[in-house]
């Protein structure tokens, strides 16, 4: 490090600085995309347990339906299939947008580790200048 001269070492310096603005900026995004996903995980979250109360009320009077009308069996099972490709259709969403979150997750991880080995670097870069300006001055 002792050949490499102050002005050289600030331009380096210099130029890394937008590269963590741009960091900076992907990183907001990046949360920006978890909290809406979060939001939409929610939403769907509560649309399902609508949903799966519905489908409950709805089991429950099917049963003192085919109960009460044997001659009725047949419509009534299909509409207890139709609810239930209902739920499960609600099911497979739910769990799609899972896997998406837990996928930004590990993302969002991937790239809190690069700006940390990012962050040491520019700390590193700081530390040396700091070093080369007081052995300059002295």
């Amino acid at each position: 490090m002792d050949n490499v001269n102050a002005a050289d070492f600030e331009e380096k310096l210099k130029e890394l600085i937008p590269a963590k603005l741009q960091i900076k900026k992907i990183n907001e995004e990046l949360l920006r995309i978890i909290r809406d996903y979060d939001l939409l995980e929610k939403k769907l979250r509560a649309e399902n347990a609508f949903l799966v109360n519905k489908i409950l009320g709805l089991e429950n009077k099917l049963s003192n339906l085919f109960n009460a009308n044997m001659s009725n069996n047949d419509s009534l099972i299909k509409k207890f299939q139709d609810i239930s490709k209902i739920n499960t259709y609600r099911g497979i969403e739910l769990r799609d947008q899972k896997k998406k979150i837990e996928n930004l997750e590990l993302k969002v991880s991937q790239f809190d580790k690069l700006e940390e080995k990012f962050n040491s670097y520019m700390d590193d870069l700081s530390e040396s200048l700091h070093t080369l300006r007081d052995g300059k001055y002295k």
